[in-house]
């Protein structure tokens, strides 16, 4: 009979999310799937492709055959598979069972579960009960109206579940038998448990993952008497040994083995299984076959790291499973903002995360996280707690409370987005910590150069080395970016410095840093070029020189695209409005200092501006024109630059300790080819398409007049 109506559950966290291949986890909304209470397509997480995840689970204990001995496991193991695989925070299957199903149901519920999969699709076929062979070696999976002298036509054979699988289009498939193979020898034997029937060889095939177990149940054929009911096993433990490892392997989350990522894959649970197998004494050998699988499969979330799930956003977790140490630790500093958020489930989140981070291979990365828990803990203790302002915002079109923001640093105790948070509220802030993870990398990183760079001061820039390290101010579209995955950086800014590295024959190693911090990495000898708009004051001038400009811009304004001010910038920067801008810059300096009696919001990068500006908690972005540009550009229109700029000219060049004469003598000879080349419009063209190259290109008489090259 079929005793089990269909479990659909949907993961809380998208199996893309997760690390399996795109197209392997739910759709945002699919046919009979529902969405959890309280979670809305898409949120905390990454959006899927169409792939479903869908489990058959067959438990065969009552035979009609009296040949076949009933069993006792199977039920009880379908039972306890059911609730795992179907538990949205651990497999997040579609799960139905079949409970001592005959063959005609078993072969119809099988035969549909892979000819309705897709290519994109997971899925899992798990058989427990009686494996039998026949007289020519080919294995059966014995129903409960099966005959051992009629397998053909009454037991589900191994060939016909391959040939369903080899039809079907899907290329991720797990077959997991727990199956009691005494009946795979002629009455008159004796069987020993694990004695092989040739199960992986007779279902391997393309993308299928075989798992197998000589169950710890035990069963005999005595000589002449057919087969024995005895069941020889732990009778407060009715459950098959390698089902239970199964479970309790995804249910406790212990399957996700060192380094703990927050997911099980197949080879993981199998390692589990059979320590849990080898502790316990089982007299079985599972078995694996991954012969045909490319890559990990990913079976289950560990149900501990569900907090993090469904709490913090994505990008925290693609940071936290990085292979690049310097981007753990930088999500590490990302997580103590989370701690401080005002939020409890936030920050038990944050503090669960950091936990995990705790037993990194990587030493400094786990010394960050300890450090971050002690501190978070040493906060608690002292409650202190960040006072907002005591005018709280108006939600008018274009009106905001008057009333200064705190300018953002990275070493201050007030921060902006600690600020924005306490001012608007929840909502805000889960949107800003979301964007702000992928800033406070930037900043993060940054320090952790200064960290770990071991190269003592130089005398010379490239002195015996094929390397140079070049620090770039990141978080600028079109300019500089890197993306959050996988550490890359791209943009023009990035373009000029892997050309320069070319003409020098030096590899440039590209960091991030920070507005505020920028210069002060070529003083601190953190860097050897810096590349990027900077204002060269006296004071700088001291400890740096300038090539450039490459670039020359203004002060841009960016506002919503359905906002026209008839008076132009006065309209956008007067009083009662909000502008952000970049914290430590030229901009900030300027808007603060000027007749413009706007509000000035602080962020270390322009793509949380962007965010404020989306939500209307800031009437404008304020910053370099070029830099808007690039904003702009990947808006999907949403923003658009005006036409006014103010403001003096800022130079985009490149920056060098000073007294380095030579160097800076060669690259300022470099430049002024480079900038009459057709290269350098054509790395604009790519980066700044449909922008006018003219607006901001810099002649050869202005680098030629602006450039800085000391003796000493």
């Amino acid at each position: 009979m079929i005793g089990r109506i269909p479990t659909v559950s949907t993961p809380l966290v998208p199996m893309c999310a997760m690390g399996v291949p795109r197209g392997m986890g739910f759709p945002a909304t699919t046919a009979g799937v529902r969405t959890p209470p309280g979670r809305s397509a898409g949120q905390k997480g990454e959006s899927c492709m169409s792939g479903r995840r869908r489990a058959l689970l067959i438990a065969v204990d009552s035979y009609d055959a009296a040949k076949l001995a009933g069993l006792r496991a199977p039920q009880l193991d379908a039972e306890a598979l059911e609730r795992v695989l179907g538990d949205p925070n651990i497999g997040g299957f579609e799960v139905q069972t079949l409970i001592n199903p005959d063959r005609q149901t078993a072969e119809e519920k099988i035969e549909e579960l892979f000819a309705h999969a897709s290519s994109p699709d997971f899925v899992l076929l798990y058989v427990s009960g009686h494996g039998v062979k026949d007289q020519f070696g080919r294995l059966h999976f014995a129903m409960t109206n099966s005959r051992e002298d009629k397998l053909s036509s009454t037991a589900v054979s191994a060939q016909f579940v391959r040939d369903r699988m080899t039809d079907s289009s899907c290329k991720s498939i797990v077959v997991c038998l727990d199956c009691c193979h005494a009946g795979a020898f002629p009455p008159g034997t004796n069987h020993r448990a694990g004695e092989d029937v040739g199960v992986i060889r007779q279902l391997r095939g393309r993308g299928v993952v075989v798992m197998t177990s000589s169950s710890a149940l035990q069963y005999s054929f005595e000589v002449g008497k057919g087969a024995s009911s005895e069941v020889v096993g732990d009778d407060d433990a009715p459950s098959s040994l390698f089902t239970s490892g199964l479970v309790k392997g995804l249910e406790t989350g212990e399957a996700d083995r060192y380094p703990s990522d927050g997911r099980i894959d197949v080879q993981e649970l199998f390692d589990y299984v059979q320590e849990y197998l080898n502790n316990r004494n089982a007299k079985q050998t599972p078995g694996l076959d991954t012969t045909n699988v490319e890559g990990k499969l990913y079976l289950a979330s560990n149900p501990e790291w569900a907090p993090i799930h469904t709490a913090l956003d994505a990008s925290v977790l693609h940071g936290m499973r990085s292979a690049r140490p310097e981007m753990r630790q930088a999500i590490v500093e990302v997580l103590r903002g989370y701690l401080k958020s005002g939020d409890s489930t936030e920050a038990e989140a944050a503090r669960i995360a950091l936990d995990k981070l705790t037993d990194d291979n990587d030493a400094a990365v786990a010394h960050a996280a300890r450090a971050a828990i002690t501190a978070g803990q040493a906060s608690d203790e002292a409650e202190t707690t960040y006072a907002a302002p005591s005018e709280p915002r108006t939600d008018h079109d274009h009106t905001i409370a008057a009333s200064k923001a705190p300018v953002a640093t990275t070493s201050g105790k007030e921060t902006t987005v600690e600020y924005l948070a306490a001012k608007i509220g929840r909502p805000w802030r889960r949107a800003l910590l979301a964007v702000a993870v992928v800033a406070i990398v930037l900043v993060a990183v940054s320090w952790i150069w200064s960290y770990s760079k071991p190269e003592p001061p130089k005398s010379s820039l490239f002195e015996d080395l094929n390397y140079m390290n070049v620090g770039i101010r990141m978080g600028m579209p079109g300019l500089s970016t890197m993306d959050e995955d996988d550490a890359r950086f791209s943009g023009l800014e990035v373009d000029i410095a892997n050309r320069l590295g070319q003409q020098f024959y030096r590899n440039p190693r590209l960091f991030p840093v920070s507005a505020e911090e920028s210069l002060n990495s070529i003083a601190e000898n953190k860097a050897d070029i810096l590349i990027g708009g900077f204002e060269m004051t006296a004071e700088r001038k001291q400890n740096v020189d300038f090539v450039g400009p490459h670039l020359r811009t203004r002060t841009g304004v960016m506002v919503k695209s359905d906002f026209f001010p008839t008076e132009g910038i006065v309209e956008i920067l007067q009083p009662g409005r909000f502008a952000c801008t970049l914290s430590g810059s030229v901009t900030e300096t300027l808007l603060r200092s000027s007749s413009y009696e706007v509000n000035v919001i602080t962020q270390p990068n322009l793509r949380m501006c962007e965010v404020a500006l989306k939500r209307g908690q800031a009437d404008a972005v304020v910053a370099d024109d070029i830099a808007l540009e690039g904003l702009a550009l990947g808006s999907s229109e949403q923003f658009r630059v005006v036409a006014d700029r103010f403001g003096p000219e800022v130079y985009y060049g490149i920056a060098l300790p000073r007294g380095a004469f030579e160097e800076c003598t060669k690259i300022k000879e470099w430049l002024l080819d480079f900038s009459k080349s057709p290269e350098w419009r054509g790395i604009f063209a790519a980066n700044f398409p449909d922008v006018d190259f003219n607006r901001y290109y810099a002649d050869e008489s202005l680098i030629e007049n602006t450039s800085v090259c000391s003796k000493e």
